[in-house]
C-alpha cells in the first residue's frame, strides 16, 4: 500500500465523522483500473470487492496478505454497486444483463453461523445510520 498525501476530508454531513479516522492517511491499495466503483466489504472473508466497469471485471484485495485478484472478468456483466445481504450473500447491479445479480456462498470458514449474521446486521445498522435505504421486507 502506498501512503497518499493526507489532504483534508471535505466532510458534508457530521455523520461521516464517526465513520472515518479524519487523521489518518490514506492509502492506495491497488493501481490499474480505468473507472472503479461498487466496493463492498466482506468481513467474513476479509476482502474488498470491486469493479472496473470498462474493463468489464471484478477485483478482489486480501486483507491478510495485500494482493489483488481480479476473479470474475469478461462476461459482459459491467458490474457496479454492490452489497451483502443478511446472508453475507454480494449482490450487484450489472448495466450489460440489465440485472441484479446475488452471488451464493457455500461457507464461511472460520465463523459461526451466529458470528455471520452479528457481522452482517452490523453492516446493515452502519448503513442506515448513514442513510442508506435497506429496511427488512
Amino acid at each position: 500500500m502506498v501512503p497518499i498525501v493526507n489532504e483534508p476530508y471535505e466532510i458534508r454531513d457530521e455523520r461521516f465523522r464517526r465513520s472515518v479516522k479524519v487523521d489518518e492517511p490514506i492509502e492506495q491499495i491497488w493501481t490499474g483500473g480505468r473507472w472503479t466503483e461498487g466496493p463492498v466489504y466482506s468481513p467474513a472473508f476479509r476482502c474488498l470487492i470491486w469493479s472496473d466497469i470498462p474493463n468489464d471485471r471484478r477485483l478482489r484485495w486480501d486483507e491478510l496478505t495485500g494482493s489483488v485478484a481480479d476473479i470474475r472478468s469478461g462476461l459482459g456483466c459491467y458490474t457496479n454497486g454492490s452489497t451483502l445481504d443478511r446472508e453475507a450473500r454480494m449482490v450487484a447491479c450489472e448495466h450489460g444483463t440489465r440485472s441484479v445479480t446475488r452471488t451464493e456462498t457455500a461457507e464461511h470458514p472460520g465463523l459461526t453461523a451466529e458470528q455471520l449474521r452479528a457481522e452482517i446486521e452490523l453492516v446493515h445498522r452502519e448503513r442506515r445510520e448513514l442513510g442508506v435505504d435497506d429496511q427488512p421486507s
